[in-house]
């Protein structure tokens, strides 16, 4: 009998998630800015924990710093001529090498 009631629940979840959706997709007003959100918080309270969770600011630059090693390692006495754009090239493959795959 619980599986059932289980069940149940995470049916009533799914059709109150897709109906918030629904919602927010004919809502007229909505948009992306803070704004929005401080006004609507309540209204859309999953969706604006989906949107903290992927619309934050990270709070750490180290991809960044990796990626500014990397152009110390690039750029050494043998390619110290390289065009700006091989060099840009170079760097964006060898920062995106686990996406070239």
């Amino acid at each position: 009998m619980s599986f059932m009631s289980d069940q149940n629940t995470t049916l009533q979840d799914n059709s109150s998630c897709v109906a918030e959706l629904d919602t927010y997709l004919a809502d007229s007003n909505a948009s992306t800015c803070w704004q929005f959100w401080r006004v609507n918080i309540h209204k859309y309270a999953r969706l604006y924990q989906l949107h903290l969770k992927h619309h934050c600011v990270p709070a750490t630059s180290a991809a960044m710093e990796r990626c500014f090693s990397a152009t110390g390692y690039i750029v050494n006495a043998r390619h110290s001529r390289l065009s700006d754009q091989m060099l840009e090239d170079m760097l964006i493959a060898r920062c995106n090498k686990d996406f070239l795959e």
